[in-house]
């Protein structure tokens, strides 16, 4: 077999179409013929069907675990950025978003608040 054929590229499909056939065969009075054709195709589908099974339950698996990976590591992060923190900055944020997007926002009014909340004097921008 030089040439892949539809079973090693898409076994799933493959599985599906020789049920299809062996269905069609067992319409077919032949008393020669002793193979239980339907329980055969029944069988074919099965293993398709838990080809398709093994792999939702593996991409379950991942989409259990990339969140709990994702959540581990953002704490290993926080950990480590924790010891590298700055000393001296505020507990809290010193301007609420709508400060900091208004149009009457300036550097200077922004390193006076600062200053201010860190008892420091203003650095001129």
């Amino acid at each position: 077999m030089d040439q892949p054929s539809l079973y090693d590229d898409d076994s799933v499909t493959w599985a599906e179409q020789q049920a299809s056939t062996l269905r069609e065969l067992a319409r077919r009075p032949d008393p020669a013929n002793i193979v239980d054709r339907e329980n055969v195709a029944g069988e074919i589908e099965s293993a398709g069907r838990s080809q398709i099974d093994a792999a939702e339950r593996q991409l379950l698996q991942t989409l259990v675990h990339v969140p709990k990976t994702a959540r581990l590591q953002a704490e290993a992060s926080r950990r480590t950025s924790d010891d590298r923190r700055v000393a001296g900055l505020p507990g809290r944020m010193p301007f609420t978003p709508g400060e900091l997007v208004a149009e009457t926002f300036t550097m200077d009014w922004a390193l006076e608040r600062l200053a201010a909340t860190l008892n420091r004097p203003p650095d001129q921008h």
